[in-house]
């Protein structure tokens, strides 16, 4: 595993992307296309990584509205939610791997993270995919996936 690079098991799928300038509206209808998403990353105008929007953190900010607000009012939601700027809700402390990280590397940067999705930048930090904690156990060697699960 040591030996085994990002840029070799690169996730393929096409990564949850929005600018940064979108609003609240236009993650809601990413994640709905997009089907299982736990985050969305942001970017500038050029590509650049600003940072990620996590699922946990939509719902934290959704559940007053769902509190306050009866069946009959939730279509007047998604209007309210159209103005809302995902600026709002970035966190900028998302750590970012480069290509030529190594399993090890990454392994050790999502386990501290505590996400389960990390993103993998090129060298002018610009997203160009995402690492899961699915591919990084798929590759490894069944006696090193016994030996991390033991020390969880």
């Amino acid at each position: 595993m040591k030996n085994i690079f990002v840029s070799e098991i690169l996730s393929d799928r096409d990564l949850p992307v929005l600018n940064i300038d979108a609003s609240f509206a236009e993650l809601i209808s990413l994640m709905k296309t997009r089907g299982k998403t736990h985050h969305c990353y942001l970017t500038d105008h050029e590509g650049t990584l600003k940072g990620a929007v996590l699922l946990k953190d939509i719902l934290e900010y959704l559940s007053p509205y769902f509190l306050l607000t009866g069946r009959d009012q939730m279509d007047n939601l998604s209007e309210i939610l159209e103005h809302v700027p995902l600026k709002d809700l970035i966190r900028t402390d998302i750590p970012a791997v480069p290509l030529n990280n190594t399993l090890p590397e990454v392994l050790e940067k999502l386990m501290l993270s505590g996400l389960s999705a990390i993103p993998v930048v090129n060298h002018e930090n610009k997203a160009v995919g995402e690492i899961t904690c699915e591919q990084i156990i798929q590759v490894m060697p069944i006696k090193e996936r016994e030996e991390c699960c033991a020390l969880s």
